[in-house]
């Protein structure tokens, strides 16, 4: 077994194999992370802020209202969801968590701002059947076409746009799809790739012909191969109790906020005395491990770093397509209101793709999240608090050609509270507020990205064998427990194949592209659900 590793990037993915290597290497591996700022997590920072309107690092108030930079809140469901459940256990966060129940998020609802008003979505297909908001108009005959429509088997891959506009029309894709799409991965569904964003879809089609008659078959569950069902039963196997409790969840957080879970894996890393975290140091080199102030040799070097900046650091040993997937910027807003200023009660508003007929009342505004109507006991007086996320693929479509490092919060905070008045009718100034700005914080996945992620993979083998993997946002899963899920695979992979230590085993991380390529996940839908329901919660 290697005697070392290097962790390359203090991001919740490097942070989490960094927690995994603790957790399941021998106590002799020296393991080492390395950051280049002085803080542990990436984007996923929460603050109290006082009264007032503040930019990225007010002064912290213990009394004060909780924003968050990032993500605010954190999908529990699938094996992801049940790997970071597992995580939160096993650093003692239980107590600490907040919780959404299913069926309140559902009753809640979510909504989109389609021909200047807010339309609530109906939930089931009944209800569909018998709405009248404007947005869904033809989306219950669209669905009944789509079980007729034609598998187009020679594609492989597509632009959400193009597969949607296939598959049901053009106005789910402008007007129901790519809002959403817009909102969780900040992207523009003509050039995102369906089957790297929205797997889900491509596969369905793939396996039964229909989106429509595959999500009803499989009940929307995600593809997942033999080795994430086993990685899922092996996180809910000490207490299956409480993750069947879990299964009632849609959504968590912390009272403290998402920060919460990087704060708790640094100090868990702290006892390590296997473990040494360097932070305020840049790397400069791969082979050897070169930083800003050391030069230091390793068996094998983790890098969850983003691909653009692992690409500057293995220039005399080239990858491809390490540049090919490129990030957004996104601006974040947080207002507080007081708890009467608004009656809406639903979790979230989506706003129109661009290339829609009916425009966002403030263009390039991507979604409003009503974090208060999710977890009301963060803060210690009631608010209406929402938070607006701004630029993405739109970026052009507010801020010009201002770029991010020169943008001032002020005009950020102009925006949003544009956006208060619009969809919730506040006029008045907010009582709290606080404006982040995310440069190159989301990866997105363009049409081809996992033929090009197969042939990174190959070259990754081919040139640096077993002495280099990677994690990270960068080549699968954007979203907290799809990076903390591919950081246990990765290092699970690592010791149990024994590649730490082996110049013949090979492990790079990119695990889903074997899978992909043996079709593990369509021999495992086969599975029936009694057999599924077993192994999971056995």
């Amino acid at each position: 077994m290697a005697s070392s590793i290097a962790v390359l990037g203090g991001g919740i993915s490097g942070l989490s194999a960094a927690y995994y290597l603790a957790r399941f290497a021998p106590r002799t591996t020296k393991i080492v992370l390395i950051e280049s700022s002085r803080n542990l997590g990436g984007w996923l920072k929460s603050n109290r802020v006082p009264p007032g309107l503040h930019s990225s690092a007010p002064v912290a108030d213990e009394k004060g209202v909780l924003f968050e930079s990032g993500p605010h809140i954190m999908n529990p469901r699938g094996t992801s969801g049940a790997v970071l459940l597992e995580m939160v256990k096993d650093v003692c966060l239980t107590k600490e968590m907040l919780t959404i129940n299913s069926s309140d998020y559902i009753e809640k609802g979510r909504s989109i701002y389609y021909k200047d008003q807010v339309n609530v979505l109906p939930t089931h297909l009944t209800s569909l059947w018998k709405d009248k908001s404007p947005v869904t108009k033809s989306v219950f005959r669209a669905i009944l076409r789509e079980c007729f429509v034609v598998k187009n088997a020679g594609l492989l891959d597509e632009t959400i746009y193009d597969f949607v506009c296939r598959r049901f029309n053009q106005h789910v894709a402008l007007n129901i799809v790519g809002p959403y799409v817009q909102g969780m991965v900040l992207g523009d569904i003509k050039a995102l790739s369906v089957r790297s964003v929205l797997p889900l879809l491509y596969d369905l089609e793939q396996e039964y012909r229909s989106v429509t008659i595959g999500y009803y078959r499989t009940g929307g569950r995600r593809r997942e191969g033999f080795r994430e069902r086993g990685l899922a039963a092996r996180a809910r196997r000490d207490d299956p109790v409480w993750f069947g409790q879990a299964d009632e969840w849609s959504g968590i957080s912390f009272k403290q906020g998402v920060q919460t879970l990087p704060d708790r894996l640094s100090a868990y890393l702290s006892q390590c005395e296997n473990v040494e975290v360097r932070l305020d140091e840049s790397v400069e080199r791969i082979d050897p491990v070169t930083t800003s102030r050391s030069t230091m040799h390793f068996e094998h070097v983790l890098s969850a770093l983003p691909s653009a900046t692992l690409h500057e650091l293995t220039s005399s040993c080239p990858l491809p397509h390490l540049t090919s997937t490129p990030c957004v910027d996104v601006a974040v807003a947080g207002l507080a209101y007081p708890s009467t200023a608004s009656n809406y009660t639903g979790n979230s508003i989506v706003l129109p793709h661009p290339d829609s007929d009916y425009k966002s009342p403030v263009p390039g505004t991507l979604s409003v999240d009503c974090n208060s109507n999710n977890f009301l006991h963060q803060d210690h007086e009631p608010h209406f608090k929402i938070t607006t996320a701004f630029g993405g693929h739109q970026w052009k479509n507010i801020f010009g050609t201002t770029r991010i490092q020169q943008l001032d919060p002020q005009l950020v905070f102009k925006h949003a509270q544009e956006v208060a008045r619009v969809l919730f009718g506040i006029k008045d100034r907010p009582t709290h507020g606080m404006v982040s700005l995310n440069p190159k914080c989301l990866p997105q996945y363009t049409l081809g990205h996992e033929e090009r992620m197969g042939e990174l993979h190959n070259a990754l083998q081919t040139a640096y064998s077993h002495r280099m993997s990677v994690t990270g946002q960068s080549y699968f899963g954007t979203s907290v427990p799809e990076s903390v899920e591919n950081s246990r695979m990765l290092v699970e992979s690592l010791v149990v194949s024994g590649a730490l230590g082996s110049r013949e085993m090979m492990v790079n991380g990119l695990w889903q592209i074997e899978e992909n390529q043996r079709d593990e996940w369509k021999d495992s839908n086969r599975l029936s659900k009694s057999h599924i329901d077993i192994l999971l919660k056995s």
